[in-house]
């Protein structure tokens, strides 16, 4: 038993000095990392490690309940349905079409939120007819719209657990 004990204790003692510091694995990883900054101002850091195949990332965005101005919420949660929906030549069946229709989309949902805020200069009537005026064109758009084209063209090249969320600050 005796014998054992000191196997123990001389396990742990070598354990633990060959344990390095937080700080120390900290810096090490510093050294992995490059930063780089795009034209658009994004800034990407990149940590390579070769011993999988595999590519992970994480956007974060400083537009949370902290950032929004007051009363204009939700821009977070908006963001991550952008950031699937694809380009001008990615989840489309006509992007000249879409884009003329998305505008027509955007101008009636500011006239909908002008009544929707003003209830003194427009009747509950009014507001509602805008209301369905701008659900009618966001439907319509739809028709141009390739669900999912992004995420399947990812998932085709390998891609796996493909999400996006919003948290809180």
């Amino acid at each position: 038993m005796k014998h054992a004990a000191y196997c123990l204790c001389f396990l742990i003692i070598s354990f633990c000095a060959s344990v390095v510091s937080a700080a120390e694995v900290l810096d090490r990883f510093r050294e992995k990392v490059s930063r780089f900054t795009l034209n658009n101002g994004i800034t990407l850091l990149v940590a390579e490690r070769h011993r999988t195949p595999v590519a992970s990332f994480v956007t974060f965005v400083d537009i949370g309940g902290v950032d929004e101005p007051k009363g204009q919420t939700e821009i977070a949660h908006f963001l991550k349905h952008i950031a699937f929906k694809g380009t001008s030549e990615i989840g489309t069946r006509n992007w000249e079409s879409e884009k003329a229709f998305l505008e027509k989309v955007d101008k009636a949902y500011s006239e909908w939120l002008r009544a929707k805020y003003r209830p003194k200069r427009y009747s509950g009537q009014k507001t509602q007819e805008l209301r369905r005026q701008f659900e009618r064109l966001r439907k319509e758009a739809e028709k141009y719209v390739v669900p999912n084209a992004y995420a399947k063209i990812l998932e085709r090249n390998g891609a796996t657990h493909l999400n996006a969320a919003t948290s809180k600050d």
